[in-house]
């Protein structure tokens, strides 16, 4: 009740509310969004490793491996891409 007395007596509260609307309404990912993010190539990579560790020696394990995980982050980042596109975001 406080707050709203003191916003009612402001000469600026239009433009008060104009900027705590905007700063609500950012358009940054989500923190869940940003943990995927950081943790699947992880998983990938661990998980090729695992998959390939009896199959391949230890160099190439790691470079096939690798090359997986940087395969994932590209298909991920152009899903990505598509889905802003498709949604009608214009900065891609």
């Amino acid at each position: 009740m406080v707050q709203k007395d003191v916003c009612d007596n402001c000469h600026q509260k239009q433009s008060c509310r104009e900027i705590y609307g905007r700063l609500g309404s950012t358009g940054s990912p989500s923190a869940l969004v940003s943990i995927v993010a950081f943790v699947l190539p992880l998983v990938v990579f661990t998980g090729s490793i695992a998959c390939f560790q009896t199959i391949l020696p230890t160099a190439i394990n790691f470079i096939v491996s690798l090359s997986i995980t940087v395969a994932c982050i590209f298909i991920a980042n152009a899903v990505k891409k598509y889905n802003k596109v498709k949604n009608g975001i214009s900065r891609v």
